[in-house]
């Protein structure tokens, strides 16, 4: 947890590369980017990637891009992979306008630039320019082979030089996006961890992501606003989970879910059923019959078909879509329901034991931002979301704890389909209100919602 403010120590953030800035766009060079610390498993260097069919280097594009290109490699960056392959999926012309390829060999990367505000992203109107030298991380002493997103065997680079413009997306960043990032960082490492400055470029996507940045991912890739929403869980909801999935499908928005860490489920369950890997982002590719399939970004091992209600037991709650119209599932009534959401890949530093003191109110330490409170045991973070009804009005509250083991949420609400609307963040005094007077109960001071929520 970040000290007292009185005695605590800035950690000055990282500034790689300054961008140019006009009010039509940012650009910034991506040329040998940040890479994560060295895995003597799977070392990588820069290098020129090249087909191994031919020997020389793939093509842009293959055709039109489609989600087959993108096969996840070493880097555990799968919720990036999985929504840049639903992306490829559903909008392939809009994907293909992203890339202006230059003389020079060269790839400009035009993604638009978004906002994220509570669970929601949305455009800003400008661009961001990203110009993408060719090489990328190769392996250690192979021919060319890709590291990272393969463009080695697939026929066509785009989404190695999509992912690699994406690892230098945080150099167009503002400070207060910087500084953003850091405090998360702050609340996901372990104190052991041996970063104290939050990671940048590849390093940055090899820690994971959350659904409400695979939402940001969306609107990058597309312009359209996307949102996180939640699956209501509840028993004999598997009907109406279905058909909002469906409903998303077809109207062409791309839908990302994933699973939970190893430790959220039950003992016995060493391996998960229908082929799923924990902590880990899939892509909802179809809803029919009763069952959901999924597609693994790894490019092989796909889950089997599962029926919905196994879908709902298995995945976590959260999950990111494009806003086409408000056909999104949300959180359940009165009752709390606690999901882990943690980063969705396997690089998160490992979790730590949770500590079962818990100081008395008066001895806490603690500083508020908005929609955020900090909790000194555990460097324990509380967010706040106001879910929102199709028509604007709130009608549900969301707490997320971000802590070094993760993130878990709860949420509340006065029917069945809170959050269609999107979510906002607000400060304590404005959830206590939300609980009072729109869920009818008194939400419980911090270090009770802490333990409450799952800490």
């Amino acid at each position: 947890m970040p000290p007292d403010p009185s005695t605590e120590i800035e950690i000055e953030v990282e500034v790689e590369v300054e961008p140019t800035v006009t009010d039509s766009e940012i650009a910034v060079v991506a040329d040998r980017v940040t890479l994560p610390d060295p895995n003597p498993n799977y070392p990588v260097e820069y290098g020129q990637a090249l087909d191994d069919r031919t020997g020389q280097a793939a093509p842009l594009f293959d055709g039109s891009p489609h989600r087959e290109h993108v096969r996840q490699g070493v880097l555990e960056d799968c919720g990036m992979l999985a929504t840049m392959a639903a992306v490829a999926g559903y909008r392939p012309d809009a994907l293909a306008q992203l890339f202006q390829p230059n003389p020079d060999g060269t790839v400009d990367v035009l993604l638009h630039e978004s906002v994220l505000y509570g669970g929601t992203s949305a455009p800003t109107g400008r661009r961001l320019r990203i110009t993408v030298q060719p090489d990328v991380p190769l392996h250690v002493g192979s021919s060319g082979e890709a590291a990272y997103a393969d463009r080695s065997s697939n026929g066509s680079g785009w989404a190695s030089v999509l992912e690699k413009a994406l690892a230098a997306v945080d150099r167009t960043w503002t400070n207060e996006r910087r500084d953003a990032w850091q405090r998360d960082w702050t609340t996901w490492c372990s104190k052991d961890d041996p970063h104290q400055a939050a990671p940048l470029g590849y390093a940055r996507l090899d820690v994971g992501s959350t659904s409400y940045l695979q939402a940001e991912l969306m609107t990058q890739l597309t312009g359209v606003p996307s949102q996180m929403s939640f699956f209501d869980t509840r028993p004999g909801q598997e009907a109406v989970v279905a058909t909002r999935l469906a409903a998303l499908l077809a109207a062409g928005s791309p839908v990302i879910a994933g699973t939970r860490p190893e430790n959220t489920y039950p003992p016995g369950l060493a391996t998960l059923p229908f082929g799923l890997y924990a902590k880990h982002a899939y892509e909802v590719v179809s809803v029919t019959n009763g069952l959901v399939r999924l597609r693994n970004p790894w490019g092989h091992e796909h889950p089997a078909p599962i029926p919905v209600r196994d879908f709902l037991d298995l995945m976590a709650s959260d999950y990111a879509h494009m806003d086409v119209g408000g056909a999104s599932s949300a959180p359940q009534t009165g009752t709390v329901t606690s999901t882990f959401v943690p980063p969705a890949q396997p690089s998160i530093p490992a979790p730590r034991a949770v500590e079962t003191t818990i100081k008395p109110e008066g001895d806490r330490p603690r500083r508020h931002t908005l929609g955020r409170t900090y909790l000194e045991d555990e460097r324990a973070i509380v967010n706040y979301l106001a879910l929102l009804d199709d028509d604007g009005t709130v009608n549900g509250l969301s707490v997320v704890v971000s802590s070094g083991v993760g993130q878990r949420t709860a949420h509340w609400a006065t029917n069945g389909t809170a959050g269609v609307g999107g979510s906002i963040p607000v400060g304590r005094a404005e959830a206590e209100r939300i609980a009072r007077e729109v869920l009818g109960f008194t939400l419980p001071e911090e270090p009770a919602l802490h333990d409450m929520v799952g800490g």
